[in-house]
């Protein structure tokens, strides 16, 4: 305590004296994760982002990052990375990885705004290596035609312009399928009307037939054979008169 006492008066004493400025760390929004291959204690500060417990040493001054990439974000993940892209193309990006996301997740996304530095939060993680050889090698383009940052860490804005990519393929698509309905259509047109036609010219063969008069005609002939056997002395049967066969009706189609 007396320590902590005799450093405040030697920090004041500089300040008055220099006009100096020293960085004050922010307790409540340290977060625990991994700079290097431990997990650390992780401190905000009003100008830095600092790890100064064990070595090697973490120290990130705020004014030199471009934009940040919270990374793993999505429910159902106890970790998440945190990514930052320097203004400086040139250098590789600095990542703090294994992040416990339900307990600093929120304050790391105040801090960050607090800061008024730019982040967007993703569910995957990212080829930094390849994205900045990328940069690096046409940064005009990079921000002309890939739309700069938020074209390759915004996913919603990714997602629509995949949406409406697919919106023009189902219109495309639509138009060859209306065409190929027609076709099918005018096929099936053909193969009633044939078929309707054929039916007709069978109705018009059945037209000359009475079958009332087929049934009276078998009746007569039936009772004249009858009579025949009577006379013989075949052994005529009365009811020999009512047994007589129907002739056999031609099947007809229906629709």
């Amino acid at each position: 305590m007396k320590l902590n006492k005799e450093f405040e008066r030697f920090y004041k004493q500089v300040e008055h004296i220099s006009g100096l400025e020293f960085d004050m760390p922010y307790r409540e929004l340290e977060f625990f994760g991994v700079t290097h291959k431990a997990t650390v204690k992780i401190t905000p500060t009003a100008y830095c982002l600092v790890q100064l417990n064990e070595l090697p040493f973490f120290v990130l001054t705020l004014d030199t990052i471009e934009v940040a990439s919270l990374e793993r974000v999505q429910h159902g993940l106890r970790l998440f990375d945190l990514t930052f892209v320097l203004k400086d193309l040139t250098k590789p990006v600095v990542q703090i990885t294994n992040i416990p996301q339900r307990e600093h997740l929120e304050t790391i996304e105040e801090w960050l705004d607090e800061c008024d530095i730019l982040y967007y939060p993703n569910p995957k993680n990212f080829q930094w290596k390849q994205i900045m050889k990328t940069v690096n090698a046409d940064p005009v383009g990079f921000f002309e035609e890939i739309g700069g940052w938020p074209g390759i860490l915004d996913t919603e804005l990714s997602d629509e312009d995949e949406e409406g990519d697919d919106d023009e393929n189902f219109e495309i698509n639509s138009d060859y399928d209306e065409d190929e309905d027609s076709y099918e259509y005018e096929d099936e047109e053909e193969f009633d009307n044939e078929y309707a036609d054929n039916f007709d010219e069978y109705e018009d063969d059945e037209d000359g037939i009475d079958w009332e008069e087929l049934d009276k005609k078998a009746e007569r002939e039936d009772r004249e054979r009858a009579k025949n056997r009577k006379k013989k002395g075949d052994g005529y049967d009365s009811d020999d008169e009512l047994h007589y066969s129907e002739p056999k009706r031609k099947r007809q189609r229906y629709r």
